[in-house]
C-alpha cells in the first residue's frame, strides 16, 4: 500500500513503487511467506528467516528458490548489477564442524552462480554479501517487457564430529526499513540512444 509520505518513482527512472507477489519454495521458505517491493533501482524480497542446524555428526540442508516478475520500462536495457543480504554462522571450533552458503541468480534467458562461501571451525559471527552479479541486460529499448528474476539459495551444515556443540547457520537481516528484508537486488538502469 502507498501511503502519502512515500515517493513514487517515475518509469523512466527505474521500476515504478510496487508490491509484487513472488513464488517460493524450499525447506528454507514456505510458499505464501514471501514478497517483493519494486522501487527505482532495486528490489527487495521480504520473507523471515532461513536456518538451519545441525549436531554431532548430522548433515543438514536448507534451501529457498525465489522467482518473481519485473516489468521493465520502455528506453532501457536494465541488468541485476549487485545482490546483498545479511547472516550469521556458529560454527563450533571442533573437527568436522562446518558450514557452506551458496546462491544462484536467474535474470531473464541468462543466470549464475553469484556467491559461494565456506565458514570453518571457529567461524562464530554476523556477515553480511555484497556481491556484484554480472548477467546479461534484458533490451527494453523500443517497448516494456516483462522478464523473470530469480535467487535459489542453498545453506548446509555440518555437526562436529564428537561433542555436544551444534552448528548453525542462517540468513536474515538487521535492516527493518521494509519488515525482514532478506534480499536487496540493485538494477542498472541504461538510457536507450
Amino acid at each position: 500500500m502507498v501511503t502519502a509520505n512515500v515517493q513514487v518513482v517515475k518509469a523512466e527512472e527505474g521500476f515504478a513503487f510496487k508490491r509484487v507477489p513472488v513464488i517460493v519454495n524450499g525447506s528454507g521458505c514456505p510458499p505464501g511467506s514471501a514478497f517483493g517491493i519494486v522501487n527505482g533501482n532495486s528490489v527487495s524480497i521480504i520473507f523471515s528467516e532461513m536456518y538451519t542446524e545441525a549436531a554431532r555428526r548430522e548433515f543438514k540442508r536448507a534451501s529457498c528458490n525465489i522467482r518473481m516478475k519485473l516489468d521493465v520500462p520502455s528506453g532501457y536495457t536494465v541488468q541485476p548489477v549487485n545482490l546483498r543480504y545479511l547472516g550469521y554462522a556458529n560454527i563450533p571450533n571442533v573437527s568436522g564442524a562446518r558450514s557452506t552458503l551458496n546462491t544462484f541468480a536467474s535474470f531473464g534467458a541468462s543466470g549464475g552462480w553469484v556467491d559461494r562461501s565456506n565458514f570453518g571451525p571457529g567461524f562464530q559471527s554476523d556477515f553480511e554479501r555484497n556481491v556484484d552479479i554480472a548477467l546479461s541486460a534484458v533490451n527494453a529499448c523500443t517497448r516494456p517487457v516483462t522478464t523473470n528474476f530469480g535467487i535459489n539459495t542453498n545453506i548446509s551444515a555440518w555437526g562436529p564430529r564428537s561433542g555436544d556443540e551444534v552448528t548453525s547457520m542462517g540468513i536474515d537481516t538487521v535492516d527493518v526499513t521494509l519488515e525482514d528484508v532478506i534480499y536487496r537486488i540493485e538494477f542498472g538502469f541504461i538510457p536507450c540512444s
